[in-house]
């Protein structure tokens, strides 16, 4: 795992508690040597809304809802691009799907049944380039 992979999976693992997460959050915070028997989470469980890449700050253009996924997740965007997509990554950075984004829309759900319980990443690319990254967690 990178460091940002470090420091995203650390700060997801601290705002959810193994009662509410389950075997995804557990394994997580073993690898990371965290407390696996805190009954609160450390902070409150709200997306962030900017991420830093490279020391540079890149905003959010659109945010993963309702997270924690059950189902579907939906995410609401604006591209002014006619080459865009969605991309979602396992914590350990393996490609689980990639989505076309209609920028006529600004509005896309997708099914979450082929996924397992547990923290992704996602990445709205544009021309190429990332615009936006974060993260969300799928409970079944």
């Amino acid at each position: 795992m990178t460091t940002n992979d470090l420091m995203t999976t650390n700060d997801v693992v601290n705002k959810m508690t193994i009662k509410q997460s389950g075997n995804a959050v557990y394994t997580a915070r073993v690898m990371l040597g965290i407390d696996c028997n805190s009954a609160t989470p450390s902070s409150s469980r709200m997306a962030n809304t900017s991420t830093v890449n490279d020391n540079k700050t890149v905003s959010v253009v659109g945010l993963v809802y309702p997270n924690p996924v059950t189902n579907n997740a939906n995410i609401d965007y604006t591209i002014n691009s006619a080459n865009a997509e969605l991309r979602i990554y396992s914590v350990t950075g393996k490609e689980m799907a990639v989505y076309q984004l209609n920028t006529n829309e600004n509005h896309f759900t997708f099914s979450t049944n082929e996924f397992n319980n547990g923290v992704y990443i996602y990445q709205i690319i544009s021309n190429d380039e990332v615009i936006s990254y974060n993260k969300f967690i799928i409970i079944k």
